[in-house]
């Protein structure tokens, strides 16, 4: 998870400094959001109580 917080630190930083576009910077913390929980899911594989059906 230590890397979660590093590439959201990163991309942070670019973000700020190379694209002072506003909607650009939304999409990137929305694409970084995407990929902490594709990471996410991937490290825990078992589904979370609310997504089980039975």
């Amino acid at each position: 998870m230590e890397n979660i917080s590093l590439l959201r630190q990163w991309a942070w930083s670019e973000a700020k400094t190379r694209l002072p576009d506003s909607a650009t910077v939304a999409q990137i913390i929305v694409e970084a959001k995407k990929l902490e929980a594709y990471l996410d899911i991937n490290q825990n594989p078992e589904k979370p109580k609310a997504m089980t059906t039975g």
